[in-house]
């Protein structure tokens, strides 16, 4: 089943979320959304982590169906064996999309992350549901307070947007196009995706009229084809900025264990670049400089 437009935007421009399984002493999940416009809930069973949840003034759930309003999106912070359950509560409730933290799947090559992954896969798809990674920081929209890391601004402004692979990149971008007074309007970090790939978000951006700029980092493609098709569309309408990882042997290696992909030559790279138009660049310094 093809993802739901509709339900995608709602994943993206939340006006509720619901942070499912974050933990103490930091409650890093909760702690991002302290700027979050909409209405913020908690899920969490363990009564040792909720009254310190209560404490911060979120109301807290035993699951999702016990919330009484509609969630546009779902921070999923559990272990990676209670992700199947979470998914499949977030599918009875209608929810918009997941974006999903957890790691352990297909990136580890053993055999239950594997299995694991599958199943969310073969679960999402028959209910169309948006899922953002698994092992990714997620959604950032600066205008909403949607947050993946403390240092991220919010508040009015910005017009160009992140799409990262790695959630470290997609920090860094973020916040060193911050500190060179670049506003960023609003960062994917997309991990393993297994459902929503770097296609769907180029092409969401692409067709986003508060995004003048798209500025990537990319760790290998799911489906080069239909890559090269959207990005040249998306460079036909707004400058697109490209840093690919795995330029060495070793790189290859490495981001291959990082998400589970595999990066493609350098000459196919810069083949593709040149083709679409896109403006490649060769490292996080050369990427700000490009945003700036």
């Amino acid at each position: 089943m093809p993802i739901d437009q509709s339900r995608l935007h709602r994943a993206l421009n939340p006006s509720s979320v619901a942070v499912v399984g974050d933990k103490g002493p930091d409650y890093q999940w909760l702690t991002n959304q302290k700027y979050f416009t909409g209405e913020l809930y908690s899920v969490q069973l363990d009564e040792k982590e909720i009254p310190n949840i209560e404490k911060m003034g979120v109301r807290n759930y035993l699951s999702l169906n016990e919330i009484p309003d509609e969630i546009d999106l779902v921070i999923c912070a559990v272990p990676r064996a209670i992700t199947p359950y979470v998914v499949a509560d977030a599918i009875e409730k209608k929810v918009g999309g997941i974006s999903m933290f957890t790691s352990g799947f297909a990136e580890t090559r053993e055999p239950e992350g594997v299995a694991l992954q599958e199943k969310l896969v073969e679960m999402c798809t028959d209910a169309g549901m948006p899922l953002v990674g698994p092992n990714c920081l997620g959604i950032y929209n600066r205008k909403l307070g949607v947050k993946f890391g403390v240092g991220q601004e919010h508040g009015e402004g910005g017009d160009i947007s992140i799409i990262s692979q790695s959630g470290t990149h997609g920090m860094g971008m973020t916040n060193g196009a911050q500190s060179v007074g670049v506003k960023v309007r609003r960062a994917f970090s997309f991990g393993n995706g297994v459902i929503l790939n770097e296609s769907d978000y180029l092409e969401y951006l692409t067709n986003d009229p508060e995004t003048s700029a798209i500025a990537m980092y990319l760790e290998g493609t799911r489906d080069g084809r239909r890559f090269f098709n959207v990005l040249r569309e998306a460079t036909k309408q707004k400058p697109v900025i490209n840093w690919e990882g795995g330029r060495s042997t070793a790189g290859t290696r490495a981001v291959s264990s990082h998400t589970g992909s595999l990066a493609s030559s350098q000459s196919v790279w810069d083949a593709m670049l040149k083709q679409t138009g896109a403006i490649g660049v060769g490292s996080i310094e050369e990427a700000i400089d490009a945003m700036a």
